[in-house]
């Protein structure tokens, strides 16, 4: 082999390696990618857990619906003592005493699909996030709300309007509860989906509602499952408190 081929082969060799300045960019060029991808990407994530935690609403739904029809138009009772519909399962130790709690209720023959009760961004150990809030025949406790616990679907006015199912994120021991004659929060209300949670409603449908107050994303953030004190400012600007307390009684009673 002559010398001017060795050479034009070591020319070529050398031409086909990377140099340092070439890493660098292409290194610089994927990270740019990445960070002009990454917030596509965790919102597409967020998206679909959206859809599997209206979906899992949607089927508990359907069961609450064919309770009635099977039970002479009556809700389930929405409290959670072993009476009513889900057990008072957020107390016990561990999953498996968790769901055992919840195959006793009288519910459980209309929904026997464990993953249904709970959205998919639950913390560990928790095997219920969705409620049914008070108005559904739930809690009683809720000041001047003589008259506005329904115990009959046929009860409900405006069923496309009035919210069956709540996702709170963190399951309270009894129904979902907000106050009537103040605006004011009582239970916490989940903001793990993009500072939002999702509701279903009396004529079967399911929808996403993202709080918009800064208020209601402060509360989140130091939420009690207990009562707040009523000496805390009330909330007439929080038209976020507004509407839960009109999708929940129907209307507001301030």
């Amino acid at each position: 082999m002559s010398t001017r081929q060795t050479n034009r082969q070591i020319h070529q060799q050398r031409h086909s390696a990377f140099t340092l300045i070439e890493l660098l960019v292409v290194m610089a060029i994927i990270s740019l990618l990445m960070s002009i991808l990454t917030p596509s990407l965790r919102a597409a994530k967020e998206q679909s857990r959206q859809v599997v935690c209206l979906s899992n609403i949607r089927q508990l739904t359907i069961g609450w619906q064919i309770y009635a029809m099977e039970n002479d138009d009556g809700i389930v009772s929405a409290r959670t003592e072993p009476s009513g519909w889900m057990g008072e399962d957020i107390y016990k130790p561990t999953k498996k005493e968790k769901l055992e709690e919840m195959r006793r209720s009288v519910f459980w023959s209309y929904c026997e699909t464990p993953d249904v009760y709970r959205c998919p961004k639950r913390i560990d150990n928790v095997m219920r996030t969705y409620s049914p809030v008070d108005s559904m025949n739930g809690f009683r406790g809720v000041p001047n709300t003589s008259g506005l616990i329904l115990t009959q679907t046929s009860q409900i006015s405006s069923p496309g309007t009035r919210a069956i199912f709540i996702d709170e994120g963190i399951p309270t021991p009894h129904s979902y509860t907000i106050y009537y004659d103040q605006p004011q929060w009582w239970d916490w209300v989940s903001t793990q989906h993009d500072f939002g949670t999702t509701f279903s409603f009396g004529d079967g449908h399911c929808d996403y509602k993202k709080w918009k107050n800064y208020q209601t994303i402060n509360y989140t953030r130091q939420h009690s499952p207990h009562p707040i004190s009523v000496s805390q400012p009330l909330q007439y600007d929080n038209q976020d408190v507004i509407d839960c307390i009109k999708l929940v009684w129907g209307r507001v009673g301030f």
